[in-house]
């Protein structure tokens, strides 16, 4: 078990998310739409500071179906006919572990018929204890600094909320 007597967590949030709208005719390969796929931190937080790369693997049909973002904005644009499940990396400037996430993202298509796709999900990331230097890199990014204590003592701070002072 994790000692958690002095446990510093810093938080993080990325949008991961697509746009993706009906070309007015298919492309000579036979796409349909066009998409935009992008990772980005909420609130305008900037992931510059944090992150050193994204790497968008995509469905082996695509040439080349592995594609690098080393600045932002950590997006790709490209056309398709349908959709399918992309892998997204993202990595950290950070020395120690984690070095990276990895995420599973549909990148879904509308029929025709159909309003343009805008569509973002949010991942909350929680890093345990980190180094000096990438918790520096987190919070002038935006990251929330939180601390977890020991069960006796979240007991102790739960109980102390429920006491009412009456005057």
């Amino acid at each position: 078990m994790a000692d958690t007597k002095n446990e510093q967590l810093v938080t993080i949030q990325l949008e991961l998310g697509h746009r993706a709208s009906v070309r007015d005719a298919p492309t000579p390969e036979g796409h349909t739409h066009n998409w935009t796929v992008f990772v980005k931190g909420t609130h305008g937080n900037d992931m510059k500071y944090y992150v050193d790369k994204v790497i968008f693997s995509l469905h082996e049909s695509y040439q080349p179906n592995r594609v690098i973002r080393h600045k932002p904005p950590f997006q790709l644009k490209n056309s398709g006919y349908a959709g399918f499940i992309m892998k997204i990396e993202v990595h950290f400037k950070n020395e120690t572990e984690p070095k990276s996430v990895q995420f599973n993202y549909d990148l879904f298509l509308h029929l025709q018929n159909l309003p343009p796709v805008n569509y973002s999900r949010t991942e909350k990331l929680t890093f345990s204890n980190p180094s000096e230097k990438f918790k520096e890199l987190l919070l002038v990014a935006g990251g929330k600094m939180e601390r977890r204590y020991p069960k006796e003592k979240e007991e102790e701070i739960k109980n102390m909320s429920a006491y009412k002072i009456s005057l």
